[in-house]
């Protein structure tokens, strides 16, 4: 029973451990979207303790591939939510970054069309600051 219970702890943590790298290379190679920005403006709402909700405008400054039609100067509502702490010793993926305002990235996003806004498509290496 001791044995089942180290294995299972063995497995679950291989689970929740950093994504290798190619699996990003792979969600971004995928990604619809895939556009330089300059962001414009953002907002940050905590919703829980260490979790924040991003909202923020940005400006297109070069299309790559797009599935939505974006041309250049578009202006883009992009949102997600991140996790800025983790406690002592964690393992996990890469979390999203939080962009800052003036600064141009390029960015791997899907297009929300409900919400009529983006969202990142390559967990936390959707955004490559320039």
């Amino acid at each position: 029973m001791k044995k089942l219970l180290l294995l299972i702890i063995a497995i679950l943590n291989l689970l929740y451990g950093e994504l290798p790298p190619y699996v990003y290379h792979e969600l971004q190679e995928r990604s619809p979207e895939v556009v330089t920005l300059q962001v414009l403006n953002v907002e940050s709402k905590a919703i829980a303790s260490a979790q924040r909700e991003i909202a923020l405008r940005a400006k297109v400054l070069k299309v790559e591939r797009t599935q939505s039609a974006l041309v250049v100067g578009s202006i883009i509502t992009i949102g997600y939510t991140t996790t800025i702490s983790h406690p002592a010793g964690w393992v996990g993926p890469s979390p999203l970054p939080i962009l800052s305002e003036k600064s141009s990235y390029k960015a791997f996003l899907t297009h929300d069309k409900a919400n009529k806004r983006y969202a990142p498509s390559a967990r936390g290496k959707s955004f490559l600051e320039l």
